[in-house]
């Protein structure tokens, strides 16, 4: 549990789901992962949510 704002820890992240969890409901997070191949996903799926949306834009 974290308090709201707060800062979430995955030691064995993976693919990244709860780092991408904790970034769409507002936490901070910080992933450990050894695998190169699975940091490569996580890291894209991260970039992916964290780009901005030209579709809305004025």
């Amino acid at each position: 549990m974290a308090r709201p704002g707060g800062q979430i820890l995955d030691p064995f992240a993976g693919s990244g789901t709860t780092l991408v969890a904790a970034e769409l409901e507002g936490y901070g997070s910080t992933g450990i992962e050894l695998s190169d191949h699975y940091h490569n996903i996580a890291q894209a799926r991260l970039d992916e949510i964290r780009q901005p949306d030209l579709s809305t834009a004025s």
